[in-house]
């Protein structure tokens, strides 16, 4: 018995359906609440229908064979140390960026060189640059590799875009 886990949603949801289709294999989803399938040409496989940031975590605990997610959020919710014998591959579908986004009235920043200058200004002052992010472990380990040293993290989910007003 095989145990297949794809996102139940989001951006990866309706992309995954239509990759595993365009190989030969249709997951048979009778009813969206159902969070378990079948693929009818495949009957020893099960498909589990999955929040993307657990699907990761279950491929390295054992509880599924194969998960299909974004690297990024496989990047994101890896636990240190994690099973090593987990198999990156490319599907060559899904994509993400990293945006950084400032404040209208901050003119004058338009790199990250700016940004860790700003990110100083405010150390001077004893306040810490916030930054809101949805991906903590990859945001830190990017502005740390890119100069940036003075900020906190602010973990948020859904809608960036309202996080700074909020």
């Amino acid at each position: 018995m095989l145990r297949l886990a794809v996102p139940s949603n989001g951006a990866l949801h309706e992309p995954t359906l239509l990759f595993l289709r365009s190989c030969g294999i249709e997951v048979l989803r009778t009813n969206r609440r159902n969070y378990t399938s079948k693929i009818a040409s495949l009957p020893d496989v099960t498909v589990h229908f999955q929040r993307q940031a657990e699907i990761g975590l279950k491929v390295e605990e054992g509880s599924v064979d194969v998960g299909i997610l974004g690297h990024d959020s496989f990047l994101e919710t890896r636990r240190p140390g994690g099973n090593s014998d987990v198999v990156v591959v490319d599907l060559g579908f899904g994509r993400c960026e990293l945006v950084i986004g400032v404040p209208d009235s901050w003119v004058d920043v338009v790199s990250l060189a700016d940004l860790a200058d700003l990110a100083l200004e405010f150390r001077d002052k004893g306040k810490d640059l916030r930054i809101a992010t949805k991906s903590p472990r990859l945001t830190e380990r990017f502005l740390l590799e890119n100069g940036l040293t003075y900020f906190s993290l602010v973990p948020t989910s859904g809608t960036l875009e309202a996080a700074p007003s909020l």
